[in-house]
């Protein structure tokens, strides 16, 4: 479960809940709190990482009944260790049923050895730098939603 709360923008917070049925599936929803919607999302690794080829992954995810506001995706996914520190980066597409034209994804963290993971994530309109605490049950970030806005978040793990 997860809780994001960005203050200043149109998302006071939202939680989320994943699941994984099967190894490379994953479904979740997120609730979004202001707005009083639902969104649900899944998503396939169609093919695994391998030392030197990237994961696939596509998914896709429709907010609401009837809002029109699907969004559809598809990334390369890889990492690559080094001595103390994990590197994690993807790209992709997405296309987005209200908009109708493609967006560029793009991420990347940095994870050395210990609890903290820094990273920049691109949505396709906004970048979105972030650090993330490790903790025992989950984690906690803080991100700069748009790269200005100040958000929390805190996920659980069961």
């Amino acid at each position: 479960m997860t809780n994001l709360w960005t203050p200043g923008t149109g998302t006071d917070g939202r939680t989320s809940v994943w699941f994984n049925p099967v190894t490379k599936l994953q479904l979740g929803g997120v609730y979004f709190w202001r707005q009083g919607t639902i969104r649900l999302v899944a998503n396939w690794m169609l093919i695994g990482e391998t030392l030197v080829s990237p994961a696939i992954r596509i998914g896709h995810g429709v907010q609401g009944v009837g809002s029109g506001k699907t969004v559809t995706f598809a990334t390369l996914e890889k990492s690559t260790g080094f001595a103390d520190l994990n590197v994690e980066g993807y790209v992709g597409l997405s296309v987005r049923g209200f908009e109708g034209h493609f967006h560029e994804l793009y991420g990347v963290k940095v994870t050395p050895t210990g609890p903290i993971t820094v990273g920049l994530q691109f949505d396709g309109h906004n970048s979105h730098p972030f650090a993330t605490y490790k903790l025992q049950s989950g984690s906690a970030s803080v991100y700069l939603v748009n790269g200005k806005s100040l958000g929390f978040m805190y996920s659980m793990r069961y």
